[in-house]
């Protein structure tokens, strides 16, 4: 099972006016970000773009940076700014030109008329997937990526959003990137990269590229040591650290097992459990680093070695299950304690979670989350505990039976699509059940060594059950599949026996 990821959503390079630049950074800040007016020879007005774009495709050279500048500013409108109108006027590839350098005609290179021009082309690619592939097939994929390397680190920033956009709008455009070429560049200016702005999206573009799905092998495996490198940079922002974690994340959902292996793993991950003990860290950057640390015990052993190496179990995983309002977070949480305790040869993961006090936390998530999903993965997590004869008494004494019982037999704990039971809820469901047998059959061989009565018939008493789950079965809402353990579970586990 995989856990949801966040939307893709493209980014506009905004133009604020000097008025408003005014009230937003009073002119005494020394820091203040002011663009100087521009004075050549020829300006035109960003609301008359129609006469930019044709100044920008003629052949006057003097006019083509003021022209550029109408352009870029027009596309950076917060509010209808006029992306298709451009698209359609043909300037794109006279704007990809510009940002080649070949606009400088007998001016030679102008650096500034690259910069307009790579602007302008990053606020068409960030409007919708059309508009954005006629950026590509302008030609601007070979003409940016050398500006990953410009002296200049605006130039590298804008290459790089450029590049997110394109890359982070879907799996065709990603592929076009890749086949351009991008990634070995991409990943030499992550590398080098010391801009705090240009790092920022030189970190999302390359989740960007890791985000869809199929993932090529050698992206991921290009990627890996760099993205593993940059997280323990000091020098990293926390949005950058964002992207870098959600690069990882996606690195982990291609193949787990792989993170591991690679020199710098404990490290990163050791950072990523710290951002999750933080309690006032920022929800992105928690989204990412608990994805990342989620998604690595889908792998085998030395993948979940890996989390639980970290402490985060009775860190940031303890403290998300206490106190976090986050519903993604949560379920993040008890996606990764799932599969954490799903290999029943490993006794050392489930005593993990138990020496961590998580699984009375598992146990009230069935019946405190709101949500479905992270209902389903409690679920989960406590059927597969009932594999381990040491740890399945800690989860019946902390009222696992119960809680089970409530999932099956209360339809306001599971999800319905069109009144009928969604697939992920009839899956949990038989998990629930098939849960409640091995309880049953891990209690009666307790039994059987001591001496003394089946301590979980008691809790099967406790929740009563055989009544409750006779009458959901004659009500027709449970799954076939639950039909039939429970049928199982009545004829080798009696209500006479359970007290009933």
């Amino acid at each position: 099972m995989e856990a949801s990821r966040p939307s893709f959503v493209s980014r506009h390079n905004i133009y604020v006016t000097p008025e408003l630049r005014d009230l937003l950074q009073p002119k005494s800040s020394p820091e203040a970000e002011v663009e100087p007016p521009y004075t050549g020879p020829t300006s035109f007005s960003p609301d008359d773009v129609g006469a930019a774009i044709e100044a920008a495709k003629s052949s006057e050279e003097s006019m083509w940076r003021g022209a550029t500048i109408a352009i870029r500013k027009a596309l950076s409108k917060t509010s209808g700014p006029p992306i298709q109108a451009v698209a359609d006027s043909g300037v794109l590839p006279r704007l990809v030109e510009f940002m080649s350098g070949g606009g400088g005609g007998a001016m030679g290179s102008d650096p500034e008329l690259q910069l307009e021009a790579a602007w302008a082309l990053c606020n068409v690619a960030s409007g919708t997937s059309q508009q954005c592939g006629e950026v590509v097939a302008a030609g601007a994929l070979p003409a940016v990526l050398p500006l990953l390397s410009s002296p200049r680190p605006e130039l590298r920033e804008q290459a790089a959003w450029l590049l997110g956009n394109i890359a982070g709008d879907g799996i065709g455009l990603r592929n076009q990137c890749l086949e351009a070429g991008a990634l070995l560049p991409v990943l030499q200016a992550l590398r080098d990269e010391t801009n705090a702005k240009a790092l920022q999206q030189l970190a999302w573009l390359v989740s960007n590229i890791l985000r869809w799905k199929p993932r090529p092998d050698n992206a991921v495996r290009d990627s890996l040591p760099v993205l593993l490198a940059m997280v323990v940079r000091t020098d990293l922002h926390e949005e950058a650290l964002t992207d870098i974690f959600w690069g990882l994340a996606y690195s982990s959902d291609h193949n787990p097992d792989a993170i591991p292996r690679q020199a710098g793993c404990q490290a990163a991950l050791a950072r990523a459990a710290e951002v999750l003990d933080r309690p006032k860290a920022p929800k992105s950057l928690v989204s990412a680093a608990v994805r990342l640390l989620s998604q690595l015990p889908t792998g085998g052993e030395l993948a979940t070695t890996a989390v639980i190496d970290t402490g985060v179990l009775a860190g940031g995983f303890k403290r998300i299950l206490l106190d976090s309002e986050v519903e993604p977070h949560v379920t993040d949480v008890l996606f990764a304690l799932s599969n954490i305790v799903a290999t029943a040869e490993l006794d050392y993961q489930p005593k993990a979670v138990a020496e961590a006090g998580l699984i009375p936390l598992v146990v009230d998530a069935i019946r405190q989350q709101v949500k479905s999903r992270p209902r389903r993965e409690a679920v989960h997590t406590l059927a597969n505990l009932s594999m381990f004869r040491k740890y399945a008494p800690i989860a019946w004494e902390s009222g696992a039976v119960e809680a089970l019982v409530d999932f099956l037999t209360q339809p306001q704990l599971m999800s319905h699509d069109g009144g009928s039971l969604s697939k992920a809820d009839s899956v949990a469901a038989h998990a629930a059940m098939e849960g409640l047998v091995k309880y049953a059959q891990v209690g009666k061989a307790l039994a059987a060594a001591s001496g003394g009565p089946n301590p979980v018939l008691s809790a099967f008493a406790s929740a009563r059950l055989h009544e409750r789950l006779c009458e959901a079965r004659d009500c027709g809402e449970l799954p076939r599949s639950v039909v039939r353990d429970l049928e199982a579970l009545l004829r080798d586990f009696p209500p006479a026996e359970q007290g009933q």
